[in-house]
């Protein structure tokens, strides 16, 4: 539905007479993000208009989305003199469960492009590997999981070395700790409860991890100095300050290696923020990837949905009811998701 003047006037109408205004929230929120969508997009013509694509036709879309974004912001700006009674806020207000979470705009590579699937697989196998040994019941298909698991665990220590094994042997004492004093559950499967005893357990030996990959990473650029372990694992905890000898062993090592300081950021970002809430949702009830069936009842009921929603794990607003429209807005995070959903879900038929 397009916006236009007329709806504008009657909201300044409304205000005018202290008239009361009826509107689901999705409406207003829908309304906000259009907005963004319409600014960005003629920000975008603007910046790529040149002498051969000024058409009349790119010409009339430009002076529509400019049109539009400013109607909207009028309409917008009546609200900011306005008080607003919203029935279900918590519905409304979390981004994860609102049906109107989704991108907008034109889609870009982040960097380090593929590298982002890389070391989140990388991350998340060592959380796959230590639940095997949590698993009790050891029948049917949790038993062929169970076998492929130690198949990867042997993978990984001709990989990393017995470095890989050792961290891995402590990372199952802390879980089996956490799952003893109620920090972790195992229900439906291995989760985190307590985000203090990540923080303070599990965190240094996931920052362990990390420093595998990033070290091997390394191995193939020509650095100015080599990082060992340690300091890896340090910028892996926290950032250094710029006063301290950490930052400027970095700096001396990477500064100039093309991606590798966005590589270490990366790390630093999964394992303090990202990992701490993607292990703490149950899948099919916070997230999943939406089955065959789900996929085509959304096909009836949007036939414009985008291909990222059948790709990738989407939110979910409650036990097998996966969002009809909404979308992970922060990339890592879906992509998190995603590798735990295909592995607890398994692939699709």
């Amino acid at each position: 539905i397009e916006v236009e003047f007329e709806h504008q006037s009657k909201l300044e109408y409304s205000r005018k007479l202290r008239g009361v205004t009826l509107s689901h929230p999705k409406a207003l929120k829908a309304l906000l993000l259009k907005f963004i969508e319409y600014t960005i997009l003629s920000r975008a013509s603007v910046a790529e208009a040149g002498e051969e694509s000024r058409t009349p036709a790119r010409l009339r879309k430009v002076a529509h989305n400019a049109k539009s974004a400013v109607i909207i912001k009028g309409c917008l700006e009546v609200f900011k003199t306005a008080v607003s009674i919203v029935d279900e806020v918590d519905m409304i207000l979390d981004p994860l469960r609102s049906e109107v979470n989704f991108p907008v705009g034109t889609k870009e590579n982040l960097q380090p492009k593929d590298k982002r699937w890389f070391f989140a697989e990388h991350m998340m196998r060592a959380w796959l590997l230590v639940e095997a040994t949590c698993w009790k019941q050891m029948r049917g298909s949790t038993l062929r999981r169970m076998e492929a698991m130690l198949h990867c665990t042997h993978e990984v220590e001709q990989t990393y070395g017995i470095e890989a094994s050792t961290i891995l042997e402590k990372l199952c004492g802390v879980i089996h700790k956490g799952l003893e004093h109620h920090s972790l559950q195992s229900e439906p499967h291995l989760l985190v409860v307590s985000e203090a005893f990540y923080h303070t357990s599990i965190k240094p030996l996931l920052a362990q991890w990390a420093q595998l990959w990033i070290r091997r990473e390394q191995q193939g650029h020509t650095l100015k100095a080599i990082l060992d372990a340690a300091d890896i694992c340090a910028y892996m905890m926290r950032y250094p300050g710029k006063e301290e000898p950490l930052h400027a062993r970095v700096m001396e090592a990477l500064g100039s290696a093309h991606g590798q300081l966005g590589l270490m950021n990366l790390g630093h970002t999964w394992v303090n923020v990202l990992l701490p809430h993607v292990l703490s949702k149950p899948v099919r009830v916070a997230y999943g990837v939406i089955t065959m069936q789900e996929w085509k009842a959304v096909l009836n009921a949007a036939p414009q949905s985008p291909v990222s929603r059948f790709k990738l794990a989407v939110p979910f607003v409650g036990k097998d009811m996966p969002s009809t429209s909404s979308e992970f807005a922060q990339p890592d995070v879906a992509i998190g998701f995603t590798i735990l959903a295909f592995h607890y879900q398994g692939l699709r038929q």
